[in-house]
């Protein structure tokens, strides 16, 4: 979900029974708070990318929601680094790995795709060593 900055959406998402339908929610151009805080409903575990304090980063553009119904031990975050553009999940199960990326692309840059290049290059072995693992 592209949201825009807009904070009636956001607000909306929130407070919206997402949990009974959505696991996962991918959502850009997120409305950040004061002080860089990002409100997410109390039924979601919020993932953003690790260096999001790191006061050299970009701002913040996205943000994963993964629903507490799941199970905190069949995910992860995975981290890439130097990189506030792409937050990644991996979950797991008892017979496949599912990865997610949420990668905001902006317009004036290629750094965000050359990121995601070369994070994937240098883990192509574990995310693409056997027919059970997915990337989304």
């Amino acid at each position: 979900l592209n949201i825009n900055k807009l904070k009636t959406i956001y607000l909306d998402l929130i407070y919206r029974k997402l949990r009974e339908y959505w696991n996962i929610v991918c959502i850009q151009e997120l409305h950040i708070m004061k002080f860089s805080h990002i409100q997410t409903s109390n039924c979601y575990w919020q993932v953003f990318p690790l260096v999001r304090n790191n006061s050299t980063a970009r701002k913040v553009y996205l943000v994963i929601w993964v629903n507490k119904r799941l199970d905190t031990n069949n995910w992860k975050v995975v981290n890439i680094l130097d990189t506030n553009d792409i937050t990644t999940i991996k979950i797991k199960n008892g017979h496949s790995t599912l990865v997610i990326f949420n990668v905001y692309n902006p317009y004036n840059s290629n750094n965000t795709q050359n990121n995601l290049d070369g994070f994937l290059t240098r883990k192509q072995a574990k995310f693409y060593s056997s027919e059970d693992k997915h990337i989304i």
